[in-house]
């Protein structure tokens, strides 16, 4: 099972995006863990998951999360699909970089 890992400044933004992830993983018979941390807990979790979402406002961390762990992939959310709260297309981008 994989684990996907959602940051963003506070980890408040994100929870709705993560539940409704959730429910559209269950919904297609995707296994994996979805969650939502704030980019400081995120980056202490690193070693824990498989890959990491960032959302726009904290894109600037993913060189810094690249330096620190170079080899999980890293998903920059777009700002449309984050605003929209579009959880189908974002765990699609996520589930094709899982996939690479």
């Amino acid at each position: 099972m994989k684990t996907i890992l959602l940051a963003c400044s506070a980890g408040v933004s994100t929870t709705m995006l993560v539940r409704d992830m959730r429910v559209v993983a269950k919904n297609k018979g995707i296994a994996c863990e979805i969650e939502a941390k704030d980019v400081g807990e995120a980056k202490r979790m690193l070693d824990h998951v498989d890959l990491l979402i960032l959302s726009p406002q904290v894109r600037h961390e993913a060189s810094i999360i690249h330096n620190l762990k170079p080899e999980l992939p890293v998903y920059v959310m777009e700002m449309k699909d984050y605003g929209a709260l579009n959880s189908e297309k974002i765990l699609e981008n996520a589930l094709n970089l899982l996939e690479d």
